[in-house]
C-alpha cells in the first residue's frame, strides 16, 4: 500500500493507486513529496477534495517543484479543482489572497510553456479559466485577467481539439466574469471572435465547447444559426444550441425553442438532461432577460 511505499523510489514499484485505510492529511502531504511518481500524482488527487489555503500554498509550491510531467499535470489539474466554494462555510475555502497567488502560478506556468507544446501550455490555461470561474461565482476580482485573455485565445485555431477545447472553455470563464470583478472581453474583441470563430458552426458537428462560448459572448446576428442547429441530428448538439440560445437571450428564438419545447424526441430519461429541457429553460431565460 502508499503508506508503506513512501520512502521506496520509483523503480522499486511502477503503480500505486489505493490506501491500506484514510490517511491523516500529513501522510498525504508526505505521499505527495516521495520519489514515487506513481504515489505522488495518487496523493495529488487526494489533495483535490481540499479547499484551504494550507493546501492550496503546498500544491503552489509543488507546481514549482515538480519534474515529472503527469504528475505535473495532475498538479494543474488540481489547482483548478480546489479553488472550488467549500460545502462547508466559506472560511473553509480558499481565501482571495491565496486565490490570487494559485491563479498567478498558473499564468505563469502557461507562459513559461513553448508554444510546441501547446497541450501543457492550455492545460495550465484550462485550469486558470477554472479559477476565473469560482472566483466570480464567490465574486472575487483577480488581477491579470488581461494577460490571461491573451493566452485563452492561444489555442482557438490549433489543430489538436483538446487544445480548442481547453480554449474555449477558457474563453467561456472570461465571458462570464462580471464586469465588476475583472477585465470580461470588450466590444471590440467580441466581434473579432465571433468573426473568427462563427464560421465554424457551419461544420458537419460544431464543437459544443465553441457554441457554449459563442452563446454566452451575446452577440444576436449569431441567433438564426443557432435557432438553425435546433434541427441538427445529434441531440447533444441540438441542447448547446438551446443553451447558447438562452444565453443570447433573443426573443426571434422563441417559437422554435418552444416548438422544441414541446416535440424534440429527446426530453429528460432516466436522470439525463434532454433537449426538450435544455428548451424549456431557454425560454424562461429569455422571458426573465424581456421582464428586466
Amino acid at each position: 500500500n502508499i503508506l508503506q511505499r513512501l520512502g521506496r523510489p520509483a523503480e522499486e514499484t511502477e503503480s500505486e493507486s489505493s490506501w491500506d485505510r484514510v490517511p491523516r492529511y500529513d501522510e498525504i502531504i508526505a505521499a505527495a513529496s516521495c520519489p514515487n511518481a506513481a504515489i505522488r500524482s495518487r496523493a495529488i488527487m487526494a489533495l483535490e477534495d481540499r479547499h484551504d489555503d494550507t493546501t492550496a500554498r503546498f500544491l503552489i509550491a509543488r507546481l514549482g517543484q515538480e519534474k515529472n510531467a503527469a504528475v505535473r499535470d495532475r498538479v494543474i489539474f488540481a489547482l483548478g479543482v480546489i479553488t472550488a466554494q467549500s460545502g462547508q462555510t466559506p472560511a473553509a475555502s480558499v481565501s482571495p489572497v491565496v486565490m490570487q497567488a494559485l491563479f498567478d502560478s498558473l499564468i505563469l506556468t502557461a507562459k513559461a510553456s513553448s508554444t510546441s507544446d501547446m497541450k501543457r501550455k492550455m492545460a495550465a490555461i484550462g485550469s486558470a479559466g477554472t479559477v476565473v470561474r469560482n472566483a466570480s461565482g464567490r465574486q472575487i476580482r483577480l488581477d491579470g485577467l488581461g494577460s490571461f485573455k491573451e493566452l485563452a485565445r492561444q489555442g482557438l485555431s490549433s489543430d489538436l481539439e483538446d487544445v480548442r477545447v481547453a480554449s474555449y472553455c477558457a474563453c467561456t470563464a472570461v465571458a462570464m466574469t462580471a464586469p465588476t470583478l475583472g477585465e470580461g472581453w470588450t466590444a471590440r474583441e467580441k466581434v473579432e471572435l465571433v468573426q473568427q470563430l462563427a464560421p465554424l458552426l457551419n461544420e458537419p458537428k460544431p464543437e459544443i465547447r465553441l457554441m457554449e462560448f459563442l452563446g454566452f459572448l451575446g452577440d444576436e446576428r449569431l441567433t438564426p444559426k443557432f435557432i438553425e442547429l435546433l434541427g441538427h441530428s445529434d441531440p447533444i448538439v441540438r441542447t448547446f444550441a438551446a443553451d447558447a440560445l438562452g444565453h443570447l437571450g433573443d426573443v426571434r428564438a422563441l417559437p422554435m425553442l418552444n416548438q422544441v419545447a414541446e416535440t424534440d424526441p429527446e426530453r429528460h430519461d432516466n436522470g439525463r438532461y434532454g433537449v426538450r429541457e435544455a428548451a424549456q429553460r431557454a425560454v424562461g431565460q429569455i422571458g426573465e432577460r424581456e421582464r428586466r
